[in-house]
């Protein structure tokens, strides 16, 4: 007759170890240990307590993206982590409009240099929703929106635009003038509008 080897019995103690660690960390709200957690406790088993696992992971990534997003100026990241998210389960609206501010920013940056024009139309779209974003340069976008408007200002200016140019001047003073900046707006108001010329008339 065959051999009967005893088999070990499962011991689910490290499992469940790792769970209620996943659970503490969750509770204190420190997220990147969550993940980190709950990715050891999928490697040991990758069903143990699928639902509530996969619920925790979808709110570490989640709120980890806002964080990131909002308080560390790390778009891209948080981005990212949001992604992650919604791969498990659809945004809430504060999370999917976050996101949009956060992309909205970052396309408008890759604008700047160039196109200005563009970079004014994505900046002032944050600008209105968020002014105090920022990435990891700490501008926010409403300096950014800003510089924006002072650079599509300048490019109008050198083209001869007087009139467009002001109008660009005056909603960068709107959100802080300084003295280079009334400069220009006065030096483009007058090409805009220049005196009518004066006309003597003699008696005949």
């Amino acid at each position: 007759p065959p051999t009967l080897v005893p088999t070990p019995t499962f011991d689910a103690r490290p499992i469940q170890d790792l769970f209620s660690n996943a659970v503490n960390l969750f509770n204190s709200s420190a997220w990147s240990q969550v993940i980190d957690t709950i990715a050891s406790l999928r490697q040991a088993d990758l069903g143990f307590q699928s639902a509530r696992v996969d619920g925790m992971l979808y709110a570490a990534f989640r709120h980890r993206g806002v964080v990131k997003i909002l308080e560390e100026g790390n778009l891209q990241g948080g981005v990212y982590d949001l992604s992650l998210s919604e791969r498990i389960g659809p945004l809430d609206i504060e999370a999917v409009n976050i996101r949009t501010w956060a992309r909205l920013y970052m396309i408008g940056t890759s604008f700047c240099v160039v196109f200005p024009e563009q970079a004014v139309y994505f900046f002032s779209q944050v600008a209105a929703a968020a002014p105090g974003l920022h990435d990891s340069s700490g501008w926010t976008a409403m300096e950014r929106y800003r510089g924006a408007l002072i650079q599509y200002g300048d490019q109008l200016a050198n083209d001869g635009k007087w009139c467009e140019a002001v109008a660009q001047y005056q909603l960068a003073i709107n959100i802080r003038g300084d003295g280079e900046l009334q400069t220009a707006l006065n030096d483009a108001t007058i090409k805009c509008t220049p005196p009518t010329a004066a006309f003597t008339l003699t008696p005949t």
